[in-house]
């Protein structure tokens, strides 16, 4: 029968004096295969188990420096200081402007049940919003196909939405784009993954390019209106700008140029993350190489942009009648670029002040101003909450979406052999 340990001493030293347990009844030969262990190169080895004697044991070393680490992860870095101050400054200018369109009589609370009259109207521009989230996860879907990337359409449209509920959450696109890269890595194998990711960023700059190119031919379309204010002079040449960055940016990804330029190795050399920007870099490259998928996916954003001004018109007739509908098609454009700005957390107030300023000065003279001021804050109001009911769709498919589980195997190369990998699940 094994002896008993003495009580106050430690079970190490009772190993040493020969001790009891487990480490006692097993053989002599386990026992040294036990304390055997494998190290890499120029580490110390570990002493056997059970061979030690009292002198040369030694003692496990401290570790004086851990309140200190654990201190350090607690306490948030400059960093992240910095990016709450920044988040917290959007969030007071958003209510600044809430507040002061409510004060100027711009936002007139009793007048937003006014759509609810006319139920048939809200239903139609909810559906045509969801077609249009909709078609921005085909959107996603081709540049995943271009790729070469194996994720269903389902999967694409799915993800879309769930990556807008997180936009909704968290105000702010980058929410919901780490969602959707998140869950498509897990999706693909893993030398896969930083192609996926790629294809969210490109999705967003492809739907930014689309937004800006009917912005900017809205705007040219009242030319007069844009150019003869002083306050639009500015907006209008900042859609002009972007555009032409977008052109130029197509341009040397489709010829790719300035690879082995100087001054191209001078400002790749100055920026941060050289390593990721690199790989998003090379896969808008091999993008670049679809041209018919990129121009489909530009369409696709285009048509889904003119869903958004559709319900704008839908719902800005049950408000006011003294806005054109073609003036519709020429204005919101401009408001949602002037939203897109980040500016406060999801453009909030400044779309509802663009557009409402935007209808005061295009509308007709024997129009009161005040009441179209009124009527452009509150179908932007209106377009939000048709966006926050899709967010709740994209809630409930987020709470039931299950992910594939392990990651995806690599694909074996020519001549190996493919390591077996569990198959994923069906997603829920």
């Amino acid at each position: 029968m094994p002896r008993r340990v003495p009580w106050g001493v430690s079970r190490g030293a009772a190993l040493r004096r020969g001790g009891s347990g487990r480490a006692a009844r097993e053989p002599r030969g386990r026992r040294a295969s036990r304390g055997r262990r494998v190290f890499p190169r120029g580490a110390a080895a570990k002493p056997a188990v059970g061979r030690v004697n009292a002198s040369s044991a030694v003692p496990p070393a401290a570790e004086p420096e851990e309140p200190a680490r654990r201190a350090a992860r607690k306490s948030p870095q400059p960093g992240v200081w910095r990016r709450r101050a920044v988040a917290a400054c959007k969030l007071g200018l958003a209510l600044a402007l809430l507040a002061w369109l409510v004060g100027r009589g711009d936002l007139d609370a009793s007048s937003f049940a006014r759509p609810l009259r006319a139920p048939h109207v809200v239903v139609l521009a909810l559906v045509l919003a969801a077609l249009g989230l909709c078609l921005s996860g085909v959107r996603w879907w081709l540049l995943l196909a271009a790729e070469g990337l194996s994720v269903d359409l389902r999967t694409a449209i799915q993800l879309t939405f769930i990556g807008h509920f997180w936009n909704m959450v968290i105000p702010g696109a980058v929410s919901g784009d780490a969602v959707k890269m998140f869950y498509v890595g897990r999706r693909v194998p893993r030398s896969q993954r930083e192609a996926s990711w790629s294809t969210v960023f490109a999705d967003r700059l492809i739907g930014l390019a689309a937004l800006v190119s009917v912005s900017v031919a809205a705007a040219t379309a009242k030319l007069d209106l844009f150019w003869g204010r002083p306050e639009l002079r500015g907006t209008y040449a900042l859609m002009l700008f972007v555009l032409a960055g977008f052109v130029a940016g197509g341009a040397v990804l489709r010829l790719d140029l300035g690879r082995d330029w100087r001054l191209t190795r001078w400002l790749v050399a100055r920026l941060p993350m050289q390593q990721s920007l690199s790989r998003v870099w090379e896969a808008l490259r091999r993008l670049g190489g679809h041209p018919g998928r990129l121009l489909l996916a530009y369409g696709i954003s285009l048509v889904a942009h003119l869903f958004a001004v559709t319900n704008a018109c839908l719902i800005g007739g049950l408000f006011s009648e003294a806005v054109a509908a073609l003036d519709y098609y020429a204005l919101v454009p401009v408001a949602l670029f002037s939203n897109a700005i980040p500016l406060t957390p999801g453009g909030v107030g400044v779309g509802e002040s663009v557009l409402g300023k935007l209808f005061s000065w295009a509308g007709p003279a024997a129009a009161s101003p005040a009441e179209l001021t009124r009527a452009g804050a509150s179908v932007m109001v209106w377009l939000r909450l048709l966006m926050l009911s899709l967010a709740l769709a994209g809630g409930l498919l987020y709470a039931l979406y299950r992910s594939d589980g392990p990651p995806a195997a690599d694909e074996p190369s020519s001549g190996e052999a493919a390591d077996p990998a569990p198959s994923p699940r069906a997603s829920g």
